[in-house]
């Protein structure tokens, strides 16, 4: 398998059987990638998932908690890999183009399938074709597996998942790790703290596209970032303050922008490590790591890795659009623990303007409420050590009769706060993209 082999901050592109022929410094990296077959069948209904056997080895294990990530092929029927294809095109060609990153973002298509309600040019509903995935597939016991989650005590869910689609002509973003506009959760783990482990949450990224690594367009990883004694510097040149929630008052974000604009760093964000701090994006560089991928692979890192966007080089974006390709999609989805909490304060997340009393909750708080208030709508499902009772219906129930109204509140509020404050179009996407970013 071709991979990115780092040596003394230059990367080294190579086949692996040839990598030690570049230096005599190179080493085998630690992680090992290896595939799984799984024998995930059609999309249908379900209701009750037999106890499995444990999917993964004590070599991945050892990998991921080192280097932050483990690349896994062969984890989904080849069937749903193409139909996953096939309703991102469906989703690019009805969807608002808007953001720098990426043309195209949608959340919760577990709800709604990205906001097509209906099917893809085969007659597939797409809805149900991402539900598969994220819910029924095996993908969330590996999740739970990676974290080492307790199937007496512990339980996972879904906090976010996203369709993104990335411009082949488009430009990345650099070094950074996912904020709470991308990934609603505390900075503060109190499942990592209890257990000792690393139980951030794990990120799934799943390759809608080929994207071969001399062409680029994927992602980069910093293999062991989350793990260096200065991550919490670069933590905070990219604004997070990863020893703290983390969460903001609507107020503070507004003093914030107003800060930023007469300092003229209104554009610096998540993706600007390299003009923040040179010094730590020369750090990160010098982890890369880039796979050759296939359609249907899956990144499994760690909430706290950094990873980057990659543009296509300009062999590859001849080579894409040879293919017909104007974007390179991607399906992420967000695992953690039940007990991890939505930060405190003002948060653009369905669930926090849905009910203003939800940040700072957990999701199983949310979800489960209590005796005298218990939760109306699922908006983080269960998916280990067992699936939510009545799920379908109640994920549909979601989609029918709350979730437009709440796009709409959160759209109302991102306005209040950040567009009466800006000058130019140029700065609003500027402040927009600098608040989000993700791969």
């Amino acid at each position: 398998m071709k991979r990115v082999t780092v040596h003394t901050g230059v990367v080294i592109w190579a086949f692996w059987q040839a990598a030690t022929a570049s230096s005599s410094s190179h080493h085998p990296p630690a992680f090992l990638v290896e595939a799984y077959t799984s024998v995930s069948g059609k999309i249908c209904d379900h209701e009750e998932q037999p106890q499995k056997p444990r999917i993964l080895n004590e070599s991945q294990l050892t990998a991921y908690r080192k280097d932050g990530f483990v690349l896994l092929k062969n984890v989904l029927h080849g069937d749903l890999a193409d139909l996953m294809a096939r309703a991102g095109y469906a989703i690019v060609d009805r969807a608002s183009h808007f953001p720098q990153y990426f043309s195209v973002i949608e959340n919760g298509l577990i709800f709604n399938g990205g906001n097509v309600n209906d099917s893809d040019d085969s007659g597939h509903d797409i809805t149900q074709v991402f539900r598969e995935v994220a819910l029924y597939s095996d993908i969330p016991q590996i999740a739970a597996e990676l974290m080492e989650l307790d199937d007496e005590t512990q339980n996972l869910r879904v906090i976010r998942d996203m369709f993104l689609a990335k411009p082949v002509n488009g430009s990345g973003c650099d070094w950074h790790v996912d904020d709470h506009g991308f990934w609603p959760e505390s900075y503060l783990s109190e499942a990592s703290q209890k257990s000792g482990k690393d139980q951030n949450g794990v990120n799934v990224w799943i390759a809608l596209e080929d994207m071969p690594l001399e062409f680029f367009g994927s992602m980069a990883l910093a293999a062991g970032s989350h793990r260096e004694p200065w991550r919490f510097e670069a933590y905070q040149a990219i604004g997070q303050n990863r020893t703290i929630d983390g969460g903001h008052t609507k107020s503070a974000i507004v003093a914030k922008l107003e800060e930023k604009r007469k300092t003229g760093k209104v554009a610096l964000g998540a993706c600007e490590i390299g003009k923040i701090r040179p010094d730590l994006k020369e750090r990160l560089d010098a982890k890369t790591v880039i796979f050759d991928i296939e359609r249907g692979d899956m990144i499994f890192s760690t909430r706290t890795l950094f990873h980057k966007t990659l543009d296509p080089t300009e062999a590859g974006k001849r080579y894409y659009q040879s293919l017909g390709l104007t974007t390179l999609n991607r399906y992420s989805i967000r695992y953690t623990p039940g007990n991890a909490k939505l930060p405190k304060g003002w948060l653009a997340e369905w669930s926090a303007v849905a009910d203003k009393n939800n940040p700072g909750k957990s999701l199983n708080e949310i979800v489960d409420g209590t005796k005298s208030h218990p939760g109306e709508y699922l908006w983080y499902p269960q998916v280990w050590p067992s699936l939510e009772k009545d799920l379908e219906n109640r994920l549909n129930f979601v989609a029918d009769t709350k979730l437009s109204q709440v796009k709409q509140q959160v759209q109302a509020e991102i306005v209040e706060i950040f567009v009466p404050k800006m000058v130019t179009t140029s700065t609003v996407q500027e402040e927009n993209d600098s608040a989000s970013s993700s791969s």
